[in-house]
């Protein structure tokens, strides 16, 4: 096939009719005749070619900007209308995977993407030694700003996610080494505000890995902490809050039923968080997984909190036996680009919201030649207060792996992903909801 085309379902026949007749039609509940979670308008491959892994979706203004990875790690930038027609696709020498050769340069990797406004989209970028890069790009796909060490983060920091706050400061979060978590303030210029490093657990790994700004300002952060192999120690989540200027005002930490010694290691259990969302009342809801993934089904919690922090409640979306969960990677520090997670929530136009997960039987997480095994994503939705209301099996024909969900300029929501069942390729795929 010819590169570099963009495949409309509704145009083909044979393969993809089906297709799109079975995600339209296969998420229906056997039990229940609710209108189905997955209705989409518009699905997309956005290239014939192999695709090893796609990263992630960053919406603009009518526009969003999608990564993926081709078979030799390169990371190509697509950016597209709301209607995922492709305005232009490029590559800007980012790799998904940075690993020196000797006698070459180690390149940059992608850390986070932003949309900063004003058709520009700015990228945080990593090498194997730990410079920071920072690039800036427009609409018309042209590089604005690049600068070194613009977000200096010493060697040894992963980052987890980064945000904009209401005065153009960066807002980034996630781990340091195997042991401690952080949360930093940069000003628009890179300089740093502040950086918060704090221990939730002294036995094994930790970071943040969902963060909120508040009305008034303040930062509340969220996190999960793991035991180290073979520790009798339990896994558990944690919420706390700052003023602006950087001062804890609180501080809460839950732990979880412990897990078996046999089992507890860090290459099968991993409890991973992922998108930490505020509520119209001042509670607050978390996605992550279960950290015991060979349960019986296996399973992800959204766990709700008060404004304060305080344990309200948790709901399970409970998925299959001997699967493991999208959001898993071998440790919290394993996952070389947080936006292959697999676990997403976004709000929605209405003001509810729409998640996403997968289960999925692989080896090893982080390897890109077994990504295309089987799996099998599962779409759920909350209220406008943040409670689990529907979830369902979005797919039963092919297999399909959805990395994140978005919401759009025009209101519509889309999610990102990949099929992966086509003769063994894995290919960028995205839906467009109304």
């Amino acid at each position: 096939m010819k590169k570099n085309t963009t495949y409309n379902y509704y145009s083909k026949l044979s393969f993809w009719t089906i297709l799109f007749f079975a995600l339209l039609v296969g998420c229906n509940k056997d039990d229940s005749d609710e209108s189905p979670l997955l209705n989409p308008s518009s699905i997309k491959i956005l290239q014939d070619d192999f695709s090893d892994r796609t990263l992630d979706l960053t919406p603009g203004d009518g526009v969003m900007l999608a990564t993926y990875t081709t078979a030799d790690e390169k990371i190509i930038f697509v950016l597209m209308n709301n209607e995922a027609e492709i305005i232009w696709r490029k590559d800007f020498g980012l790799f998904a995977e940075v690993y020196p050769t000797v006698g070459e340069p180690s390149s940059f990797r992608i850390d986070q993407i932003l949309y900063e406004g004003n058709g520009v989209f700015s990228i945080s970028a990593v090498d194997f030694g730990g410079d920071a890069r920072f690039l800036k790009i427009n609409t018309q796909g042209e590089i604005i700003f690049d600068e070194n060490e613009f977000f200096t983060l010493t060697n040894g920091y992963y980052r987890y996610g980064m945000l904009l706050d209401t005065e153009q400061n960066y807002i980034s979060f996630g781990a340091l080494g195997t042991g401690r978590a952080f949360l930093s303030k940069h000003a628009p210029n890179g300089d740093l505000i502040f950086r918060k490093i704090f221990v939730e657990s002294v036995d094994g790994s930790q970071a943040v890995t969902g963060c909120v700004e508040t009305n008034s300002g303040e930062l509340v952060l969220a996190g999960t902490f793991l035991p180290g192999a073979l520790s009798d120690t339990s896994p558990g989540f944690f919420i706390r809050k700052y003023s602006a200027a950087g001062d804890e005002l609180w501080s809460k930490r839950y732990e979880l039923d412990p897990l078996p010694v046999a089992t507890n290691t860090s290459s099968l259990n991993a409890g991973y968080g992922k998108d930490l969302i505020q509520n119209p009342d001042g509670s607050f809801s978390f996605l992550l997984n279960d950290p015991n993934q060979n349960a019986d089904p296996s399973k992800a919690r959204l766990v709700k909190f008060s404004s304060e922090g305080d344990f309200v409640k948790e709901d399970f979306i409970n998925l299959a036996s001997t699967n493991l969960i999208g959001g898993h990677s071998v440790s919290l520090l394993g996952s070389i680009y947080q936006g292959t997670i697999g676990q997403s929530l976004t709000r929605k136009a209405d003001g509810t919201y729409m998640g996403i997960v997968n289960r999925y039987n692989e080896s090893d997480s982080r390897s890109g030649s077994n990504l295309r095994t089987p799996h099998f994503p599962y779409i759920f939705e909350l209220n406008s207060g943040g409670d689990l209301v529907n979830m369902e099996f979005s797919d039963r024909v092919y297999s399909s792996f959805y990395t994140t969900c978005v919401t759009l300029s025009n209101g519509k929501t889309a999610i990102y992903g990949r099929i992966i069942s086509i003769g063994e390729d894995s290919k960028p795929l995205i839906i467009i909801q109304e």
